[in-house]
């Protein structure tokens, strides 16, 4: 599979989402498809927002 170039739009991010963890992170957890097709990997979603010691992560994906 490709991505079609038509998918790919260069943006500023805070016009598209002004909350990153509340607007971006979903965002990217439900096209994570696509971001795989791009890095040429087959991403699956584990979590979002993981707790990593005082952290968070925003994504957690396996390669699946």
């Amino acid at each position: 599979m490709t991505i079609q170039e038509e998918h790919v739009e260069i943006v500023d991010p805070r016009s598209k989402w002004g909350n990153e963890a509340l607007e971006f992170t979903p965002w990217l957890a439900r096209n994570l498809d696509l971001l795989g097709e791009v890095l040429g990997l087959e991403l699956e979603l584990v979590q979002t927002e993981k707790s990593v010691g005082p952290f968070y992560l925003d994504v957690l994906a396996k390669e699946g």
